[in-house]
């Protein structure tokens, strides 16, 4: 994993509000003194097509090892050549395969 791992970075952060009602995020002081305050996030760079950088974060892990686990497999993804997008449901993935699969029996 060698410098891939430079390309991202794991954090703690927490929903806490400031009076304006503004997230405090990875600044909270609660973080600092409780250990159980908030949940591990990581960021991670992201090369696009047309060269510019894409920012991916993914937050809620309970633990620093499973969000350095889920970066590392987005970054070996990419590595590969390979998009993993866990928000996509069976419905829309079949829609999606039968498109490119055989565009004309699709009907809209």
């Amino acid at each position: 994993m060698g410098q891939r791992t430079k390309r991202g970075r794991v954090y703690r952060r927490c929903g806490c509000q400031d009076e304006h009602k503004k997230q405090l995020g990875p600044w909270c002081m609660r973080l600092l003194e409780d250990a159980k305050h908030g949940t591990w996030t990581y960021a991670v760079n992201l090369a696009r097509e047309d060269g510019q950088r894409r920012v991916r974060r993914r937050g809620g892990f309970a633990s620093h090892a499973e969000a350095a686990r889920e970066m590392a497999a987005v970054l070996d993804g990419e590595l590969r050549g390979v998009y993993e997008n866990r928000r996509t449901t069976v419905a829309g993935y079949l829609r999606e395969w039968l498109t490119t699969s055989c565009p004309s029996r699709v009907r809209a």
